[in-house]
């Protein structure tokens, strides 16, 4: 199976649950009832560079973000303490059995919700499509 996004989403899911058992993880938008503490986990950027003939880097740009109990004192606190928690956690998630070391990772607290940055490098190998065979020359009498 092909990495994707949604592979890294899974696996920063995961790594989250374990860590922090006791809070709701959404992958995806909730519409209503959202509990509070909880992380939402989104793919920000895709970026796909060539390196040799089929062989791509795949840099994974995914943003965890973090919203704290309400009317809890000290909300700053708990955020810079989830946050550093997050950067260890998160620095090494497992993708399809295998350790993914994030090439990047960073946190900011903004009006009181905490943002994890974290960029995941993968370098995949595309198979590319068969060459054609070269043509047969018929051999021409008188041709020099």
């Amino acid at each position: 199976m092909p990495i994707n996004g949604e592979t890294v989403k899974s696996a920063i899911s995961m790594k989250l649950a374990e860590s922090f058992p006791d809070l709701t993880i959404y992958k995806e938008k909730v519409a209503q009832g959202m509990q509070k503490p909880c992380f939402f986990i989104w793919q920000l950027n895709v970026n796909c560079t060539q390196e040799l003939r089929h062989r791509y880097n795949m840099l994974f740009n995914m943003i965890v973000r973090y919203h704290p109990q309400e009317n809890i004192p000290d909300t700053y606190s708990k955020c810079a303490d989830i946050g550093i928690r997050c950067i260890d956690h998160l620095s090494t998630i497992q993708v399809e059995n295998r350790p993914l070391q994030a090439t990047s990772i960073r946190f900011e607290i903004v009006d009181d919700v905490l943002f994890v940055y974290a960029d995941y490098s993968i370098r995949v190998d595309r198979e590319l499509p068969p060459e054609p065979k070269m043509a047969v020359i018929d051999d021409i009498e008188g041709v020099i």
